[in-house]
């Protein structure tokens, strides 16, 4: 019955499985069933134990295509190079699918095996080491939330978030006020309200509510509309609109009923 139950496992798995996860389905999790397993699996010829370079420890048949899976690997790693970024499971297949004769189980099942190619706990697919992928630091690990969330975030929701992903090592937790001082530490992320961070890649940047509200006046030719100048700041900003009104009435002129314009020195 062993003998069955570990060649029909296989089968469903397009004939390969990382040896943890392979030993982990015959025995349920339970250590003496485990050996068992590792018994039986002794007693078998035509399943065995590989691994190299490219691929962690598996189990497969005997008769397994180790050069079309190093093919299928390797047409995944060149695009993923290509690339330079995570990619979904959906955009990932669908490139390779139009070169490669393979379905998408088979292809998962393939790369559930690489030590090059890993998926990061948001489902996205990139090179092993890359930090979207494998973030090392509380660095990293914040930046790779806000990146997935695609908004600003509270630094208490992104020590939430580090934590809930499992992003974390072993028993150690994200702590809110750690995340708070990397990030303020961290370039690629803007302070733009209180506790709040977003990436300075989706357009903001350093700098206080006046000195937005000046890079928007000035940028114009003409006076620009009280609300229009609300919506552009608060597009970079999480602060009140009486707070960006303080600052029009205080540092510029105000043109007509509700137009603003910056002060010419």
């Amino acid at each position: 019955m062993a003998k069955e139950r570990m060649e029909e496992t296989l089968a469903k798995n397009s004939g390969i499985m990382r040896e943890e996860d392979f030993f982990a389905r015959m025995s349920g999790g339970d250590a003496q069933e485990e050996a068992i397993a590792r018994f039986f699996f002794l007693c078998m010829s035509h399943i065995v134990t590989d691994e190299d370079a490219a691929m962690e420890r598996a189990v497969m048949e005997n008769d397994f295509d180790r050069t079309f899976w190093h093919t299928i690997v390797e047409s995944g790693k060149a695009f993923l190079t290509k690339s330079g970024k995570t990619v979904s499971s959906d955009a990932f297949f669908s490139h390779i699918s139009r070169t490669m004769p393979v379905d998408d189980k088979l292809f998962f099942d393939f790369l559930s095996v690489s030590r090059e190619i890993k998926r990061n706990v948001f489902g996205k697919w990139g090179l092993s080491h890359w930090s979207d992928i494998a973030p090392k630091g509380m660095r990293e690990k914040a930046y790779l939330v806000l990146q997935e969330q695609g908004e600003s975030m509270h630094f208490r929701d992104i020590a939430e978030a580090i934590n809930r992903h499992g992003l974390t090592n072993g028993d150690r937790i994200a702590h809110p006020q750690t995340v708070h001082n990397e990030l303020i530490k961290d370039r690629r992320c803007v302070l733009v309200g209180r506790g709040y961070y977003a990436l300075a890649a989706w357009g903001y940047r350093d700098g206080t509510v006046r000195d937005v509200l000046e890079e928007i006046l000035r940028a114009s030719a003409a006076p620009i509309r009280r609300e229009e100048i609300l919506r552009r700041v608060l597009e970079k900003r999480r602060v009140k609109k009486s707070t960006v009104m303080i600052n029009l009435n205080t540092f510029f002129e105000k043109v007509g009923h509700d137009s603003y314009t910056a002060r010419h020195s």
